[in-house]
């Protein structure tokens, strides 16, 4: 009984660590994703404590060796591309759909998501805007307005341009959430807002003073959104490069159970443009969203990271092996490695397995 009663400790725990609000930026729709998931999950709180306390009465040999983790099934699966053309409302799905789980996962429900492009084409790019002899392949500590290596413009800033004033590109697609200036961001963090400005777009809440809000009579919060714009705003992909032809849209089937979900990482997932929802499930099979998760051949982190990605990772973003268990830094490591290779959804998906 002793072990019973500690498994439904461990069990309140880890509720109550995903019922609390994340901190941080969050938009509109994470955060309406995120209380949909609070709302379930308490309904479902006093029925799971009473099923195990009911099958300690009937079969107490099993329910004392019963452990939360071991109890919920493996899920297995894969991410299928839709393809260049318009993702259609509410499609069916077809009888070859690859679903990440199985029958004991319950009822799936298609996922759509975008995904920017990867180094691959946004080092040309980068080529034709910004080299020189020092950095023959681009600059990204260009700076002047158009700037880092990618030549972005910059201009003010978001809380200036939110009260009037004149915003630059960075700043219109959330740039600021990494640096103040394109050339003062990582390589990955400017590929990051490249991606939104031409792909997935940029959406926040955001606060304005309260005297300006009385003064101007509008709504102190209200949601800034942008959508991708192409690549046009480049004049290397009109005149050399020319526009990306790397898939961008995708779908997956994802279980309709909240419990499979780390909410508390999806802020950030949605900052750094990795698609939310699938990845917070994909947290959640690797390590049960524990940060300090360690598997026995050397896997760290969220992610199960294994030890080869976050040697090359660490070198590329500046980490040391303080940063194997926090979460932001986990993050990073995930979008740089999507970034890096034209198969990035193949990452995970069919190879991310329970623990």
């Amino acid at each position: 009984m002793r072990k019973l009663i500690s498994t439904i400790n461990n069990y309140i725990s880890t509720i109550r660590y995903q019922l609390s609000i994340p901190e941080g930026r969050m938009s509109k729709k994470a955060l309406e994703q995120h209380l949909k998931r609070r709302a379930q999950l308490l309904k479902k709180i006093n029925h799971t404590i009473a099923a195990i306390l009911l099958m300690a009465i009937l079969q107490p040999t099993i329910a004392l060796g019963y452990g939360i983790r071991d109890a919920i099934p493996a899920l297995e699966g894969g991410i299928v591309e839709i393809g260049p053309e318009d993702v259609v409302e509410n499609p069916p799905l077809p009888a070859d759909y690859a679903i990440i789980g199985n029958p004991d996962v319950g009822p799936t429900h298609r996922y759509e998501f975008k995904m920017g492009v990867t180094y691959q084409y946004w080092d040309k790019v980068a080529y034709c805007e910004t080299r020189n002899d020092a950095n023959p392949t681009g600059n990204w500590k260009n700076g002047g307005r158009f700037a880092g290596g990618l030549g972005i413009m910059t201009n003010g800033t978001f809380a200036n341009g939110a009260l009037g004033g004149q915003m630059g590109t960075w700043e219109r697609w959330g740039g600021e959430e990494f640096a103040p200036r394109p050339d003062e961001a990582p390589k990955l963090e400017q590929v990051v807002v490249a991606n939104r400005i031409a792909i997935t777009g940029w959406e926040a809440v955001v606060t304005r003073p309260a005297d300006f809000a009385k003064q101007k009579g509008v709504p102190r919060q209200y949601v800034w959104s942008r959508e991708g714009i192409g690549y046009n705003g480049w004049g290397c992909v009109k005149g050399t490069v020319g526009p990306s032809k790397q898939r961008t849209k995708f779908a997956v089937s994802l279980p309709k159970n909240q419990e499979f979900y780390c909410p508390d990482i999806e802020p950030l997932l949605y900052r750094y443009g990795l698609p939310v929802e699938m990845f917070s499930h994909i947290a959640w099979l690797e390590s049960r969203c524990d940060t300090s998760y360690e598997d026995n051949d050397g896997g760290h982190g969220l992610f199960d990271i294994d030890p080869a990605k976050w040697k090359k990772a660490m070198a590329e973003l500046g980490l040391t092996e303080a940063d194997l268990h926090d979460p932001t830094s986990n993050i990073r490591v995930v979008a740089w490695i999507t970034l890096n290779t034209e198969e990035r959804m193949n990452n995970w998906g069919p190879q991310a397995t329970a623990r």
